[in-house]
């Protein structure tokens, strides 16, 4: 998200932990925000009510705030 939420979710195939950040700008939220759900084999990642993010073959229990940049 960069200052205004997405339509639909961004489908993300190639997140990697320990690798790549999530970077979330302009929403004036923080990790306490973020609603994290295990959706099959996915994650899926919601901020102020609305799905913003789909990571695929993610186990949601493996996120945490050291993946994740607020600006």
């Amino acid at each position: 998200a960069n200052g205004t939420l997405p339509s639909t979710p961004n489908t993300i195939t190639d997140f990697e932990l320990g690798v790549d950040i999530l970077v979330i700008s302009g929403l004036g939220v923080n990790f306490d925000d973020l609603s994290i759900i295990q959706q099959g084999q996915n994650t899926q990642i919601g901020v102020l009510g609305q799905d913003i993010a789909v990571l695929s073959n993610i186990d949601s229990t493996n996120l945490n705030a050291n993946n994740f940049v607020f600006v």
